[in-house]
């Protein structure tokens, strides 16, 4: 089995080692949190005085185990476990108290979507091209819903998403339930000031936010996915057919209130949470650079 080794190989050693490499990868990680070749060469530079190309710098870093990937975003502040089980721990009871006295449990977020068809790849003889019409337009729209546990479901499209149309959103709301409790994501414009005064001044409608970065704990994100698959079809939207076909299919999702508080109280998987720790540790990173310059 020895013969079967490699024996030592005759050339030139190499002026970075694979184990120096490494440190200098870790070191890059450590400063930047992405590493980068760019990063990579000048951090050889820094340290060992080689001044590498950047062809050189992946050949390098692929000796060493790395490959070049698209980066996932995960935001710097991404609920983690203890972080849920401190914001189901107080807000559970109270959905409790709350649904024990008539109120209906409602799941909202927005979504958008562009009225013009999207441009497709399509099939043509070898020297041909492909066409497809379009209006011009290029219209986007926010699509604002919401989904409860009685059954019920509400559906509206505004220009934009911000606290004026949020506002106008929930008072449709109260329009047609007297007792709601509602579900939202930690959007910026959901803790404006206008915002938070509107259910200060309709108590029949209490809004349970949710912990930033954590779609999974809303379940009105999985119909949504789908909707926006359904509405991208090779079709124009005029706003109130976009609006008819997403209420009417907003309509085909009943949750019943144990499902929705079971998703309420679900964890992330610890891969998510791993990279929800090492955003944060870069975006910590890139705050104490910020600081220095």
């Amino acid at each position: 089995m020895a013969g079967l080794e490699d024996a030592p190989r005759s050339g030139r050693r190499p002026f970075v080692s694979d184990a120096d490499a490494k440190k200098c990868r870790d070191a890059v990680r450590e400063e930047h949190g992405l590493v980068t070749r760019g990063r990579m060469r000048d951090k050889i530079r820094e340290m060992h005085g080689v001044p590498y190309s950047d062809n050189a710098v992946w050949k390098i870093l692929r000796r060493i185990g790395s490959t070049c990937k698209k980066a996932d975003p995960v935001h710097a502040r991404s609920a983690l476990n203890a972080e849920i089980d401190s914001r189901c721990d107080g807000n559970l009871p109270i959905i409790d108290a709350r649904m024990r006295d008539g109120y209906a449990l409602m799941s909202q977020d927005e979504a958008r979507a562009r009225l013009d068809s999207e441009m497709r790849h399509g099939y043509a003889e070898r020297g041909r091209r492909v066409y497809a019409t379009y209006h011009g337009r290029k219209q986007k729209i926010t699509i604002t819903g919401a989904i409860g546990t009685d059954g019920g479901s509400i559906c509206r499209t505004y220009p934009k998403a911000d606290s004026e149309t949020f506002a106008r959103f929930l008072g449709a709301v109260g329009a047609r339930w007297e007792k709601v409790i509602m579900l939202v994501d930690a959007a910026s414009y959901r803790v404006s000031k206008r915002t938070t005064e509107w259910p200060e001044a309709n108590p029949g409608i209490l809004l349970i936010r949710l912990p930033v970065g954590s779609p999974h704990m809303n379940p009105i994100e999985n119909p949504w996915g789908r909707l926006k698959a359904f509405l991208r079809q090779f079709i124009y939207y005029e706003t109130g057919k976009f609006r008819a076909d997403a209420l009417r299919f907003l309509r085909k999702y009943n949750f019943a209130a144990d499902a929705i508080l079971k998703k309420l109280g679900s964890r992330p998987e610890p891969d998510a949470e791993k990279c929800a720790g090492e955003a944060r540790r870069q975006r910590e990173i890139m705050r104490q650079n910020a600081a220095k310059k």
